[in-house]
């Protein structure tokens, strides 16, 4: 039985973007089942679905080496990004104005790149050059068989975030160049 959320009380869940579209990628799913018990419950809450982060284009097992950012997406495929500050920023966003905010669902992006601009804008920043290849994916697959599925579904499906609404929300949602620009 649900139970009644209670009037005075907010809370935010951090999921992650497309949760809700049958990806098939565990660690989705597992957060869509979250989200499904936090509306079962009844609790007055905003569900954030922060897409693919900026900071893990700086993570050892994806940042460029020697040049190169080798990534199993392809050249033509768009991939949604946000900073994790910004996350911070929509989940004070979402605490500061609970009306605007309770009982809704944000999708949430700051930026979309293909992987040769960010090789682009990686350069620019570094002041290096810094080359995009594809990785195939069944090597991708060979060491993380989930980040190949997850790479896949990027390829094919991706995330679907509304960036312009979100700027107006919270106008100083960062590119990824500006993300480079305040970590490098």
């Amino acid at each position: 039985m649900p139970r009644r959320p209670l009037a005075s009380s907010t809370s935010s869940y951090t999921s992650v973007g497309g949760a809700d579209r049958k990806s098939g990628l565990p660690h989705f799913e597992s957060k869509w089942q979250i989200e499904q018990h936090v509306r079962e419950l009844g609790l007055p809450a905003t569900i954030l679905r922060p897409v693919f982060f900026m900071e893990n284009l700086r993570s050892p097992w994806m940042a460029p080496r020697d040049g190169v950012l080798a990534v199993g997406l392809h050249p033509a495929t768009s991939l949604q990004m946000i900073a994790a500050d910004d996350i911070g920023a929509f989940a004070a966003l979402a605490f500061a104005r609970p009306a605007e905010f309770m009982g809704k669902t944000l999708e949430l992006a700051g930026d979309a790149k293909t992987m040769p601009q960010a090789a682009e804008a990686m350069a620019r920043a570094m002041g290096e050059p810094v080359q995009f290849v594809e990785l195939p994916l069944e090597q991708v697959r060979s060491f993380n068989a989930e980040m190949g599925d997850m790479m896949a579904w990027f390829n094919d499906h991706g995330y679907s975030a509304d960036i312009p609404a979100l700027r107006r929300q919270h106008p100083g949602l960062m590119t990824f160049e500006t993300w480079l620009q305040k970590t490098s």
